[in-house]
């Protein structure tokens, strides 16, 4: 949810991500309609190609939103935001009062990157975390608390997705290739989680282990 100034309303069909686009120019692929069960989510997220033009995004994230209570929301996550530029992989995070990227760091193209979010009952502070290890065989770790300012208690929707934007209508950012593995999955989420598409965006794989390429 970076760069982006879109209504209340879209931006439930952008954590739901349908098939149908939310915004001229955004497309998502991934995990959808999570159950409103998580106070923690995480994926490892390996971003392989990058799109080479500038004004461009392609990013892979995971959230905790408190859907249909205070609103408030959390994304972390890897790639490329908009108007950043270069071959390496950004982490960054945002939020509901921060929608443009917050950039915390980089990691060479093609490293494996666990993200994660964790929310404790009674504070309205969210702690994500970035975890990877360096070609020289070092583990780094970078730790964030970020503000959910009316988010007490209660667990949140966890989705977890690729997601592009361009100003172009007709095209698409490429190359893009993004893994994600070992997504946090709920039982509650059996029943209605699917990875959803958004053409040419297409999640491959299963609910826990799936890919974005394009083209």
């Amino acid at each position: 949810m970076l760069r982006r100034t879109i209504p209340t309303f879209l931006l439930t069909a952008t954590l739901f991500a349908s098939t149908a686009h939310a915004h001229s120019g955004y497309h998502w692929a991934g995990l959808s309609h999570t159950a409103k069960v998580a106070r923690y989510t995480s994926a490892i997220i390996t971003v392989k190609a990058l799109p080479t033009q500038v004004f461009v995004q392609a990013i892979g994230w995971t959230a905790l939103w408190d859907l249909g209570a205070s609103e408030n929301y959390v994304e972390v996550g890897v790639g490329k935001p908009y108007k950043y530029g270069g071959s390496v992989v950004y982490l960054w995070w945002a939020s509901d009062k921060k929608w443009s990227a917050n950039v915390v760091g980089s990691v060479p193209l093609g490293t494996p990157v666990l993200v994660e979010l964790s929310k404790a009952d009674g504070t309205n502070r969210v702690t994500a975390t970035w975890t990877w290890t360096t070609p020289t065989g070092v583990i780094k770790t970078i730790t964030k608390s970020i503000s959910v300012s009316k988010w007490y208690t209660g667990p949140g929707i966890h989705p977890t997705q690729a997601e592009v934007y361009t100003n172009s209508t007709t095209d698409h950012p490429r190359p893009f290739s993004i893994e994600f593995q070992d997504v946090t999955l709920y039982p509650q989420d059996a029943a209605t989680a699917y990875l959803c598409k958004d053409d040419p965006y297409y999640a491959v794989g299963t609910l826990t282990d799936f890919s974005v390429t394009y083209p």
